[in-house]
C-alpha cells in the first residue's frame, strides 16, 4: 500500500482562548498513570505526518486536554505512546467541550 504525506496547512490556527481553555479541566486522555486533579493539565497538540519536527505543531483545535503524565506519553517522552483509539476518544471529548464552551463553532449548526 502506498502512502502519501499529508499536505501542510496553508496557515496554522493559533488561539489563546483554546490554549487557556485547558486551565481547570480534567485530563481527557486518561490512560495508565494519569494524574488526578487538574493542576498539570495543558492543551497537548496531536502529532502525525502533518506536524512533525521541532517547533511544528498542528492547529490548536487538533489538541486534547492532558495531564503531565499523559502528555509525556502522547509526545513519546515516557514509555510507549497511547493507543490511537484513546487519543481519538480524547480528541472528540475535548472538541465537544470546546464546542459547548463556544470556543469552536460549526457553520450551519442548529
Amino acid at each position: 500500500m502506498t502512502t502519501f504525506p499529508a499536505p501542510k496547512p496553508i496557515r496554522r490556527v493559533v488561539s489563546k482562548p483554546l490554549r487557556q481553555s485547558a486551565q481547570d479541566k480534567r485530563c481527557t486522555l486518561r490512560i495508565g498513570g494519569c494524574l488526578p486533579g487538574n493542576e498539570t493539565v495543558v492543551l497537548a497538540h496531536l502529532r502525525g505526518p502533518w506536524a512533525l519536527g521541532t517547533g511544528i505543531k498542528p492547529h490548536d483545535f487538533a489538541a486534547i486536554y492532558c495531564c503531565q503524565s499523559c502528555h509525556d506519553r502522547l509526545d513519546g517522552r515516557r514509555s510507549s505512546p497511547p493507543p490511537l483509539i484513546d487519543v481519538l476518544r480524547a480528541l472528540m471529548e475535548t472538541q465537544s467541550m470546546m464546542l459547548e464552551a463556544g470556543l469552536i463553532t460549526v457553520r450551519g449548526d442548529q
